[in-house]
């Protein structure tokens, strides 16, 4: 069984890695959390601002959030299946 440091130190060769790769496919890089957040909220400039904006209701947002989670739950599944 391979040690905690060693099993951190091929973790960030691994994440090295996979940034070098991002990088020559001309991603942008840092955490693909932190990516995906950041275009959500440039996404979400981009409707507030555009003519005839009506913010969602309560009803809606709740919805839609439903509606989320359901695709995120049924992603795993279906990946968990294939994996």
């Amino acid at each position: 069984m391979a040690s905690a440091a060693a099993l951190k130190a091929l973790l960030a060769a691994l994440q090295a890695e996979q940034e070098r790769r991002g990088q020559l496919r001309g991603q942008p890089s840092g955490d693909v959390r932190e990516r995906l957040h950041r275009e959500l909220d440039q996404m979400a400039e981009r409707l507030r601002a555009a003519p005839g904006y009506v913010p969602p209701t309560p009803e809606q947002r709740a919805l839609a959030r439903q509606d989320l989670e359901r695709f995120f739950r049924d992603f795993r599944a279906r990946t968990k299946k294939s994996g």
